[in-house]
């Protein structure tokens, strides 16, 4: 049988990192769905707020309820 090995360098945790990052930079009283976000990291390769506002002013999210990471 073949074991699943996930380590620090799999690509999903470095996505976790980077949604956490950006969504700790989201500055205070702006108010930024989640799946946004996700989907700019995921999808964008977005490592931080500022790259978040630039990405997301040309790749829109318009229909969150059909994107899956």
């Amino acid at each position: 049988m073949n074991d699943i090995q996930i380590t620090i360098d799999t690509p999903i945790f470095h996505n976790i990192d980077d949604t956490q990052s950006t969504l700790n930079e989201v500055p205070e009283g702006i108010m930024i769905p989640g799946i946004y976000i996700y989907h700019a990291v995921f999808t964008g390769n977005v490592k931080n707020y500022a790259q978040f506002a630039q990405w997301y002013r040309v790749n829109p999210l318009i229909d969150s309820l059909r994107w899956m990471p």
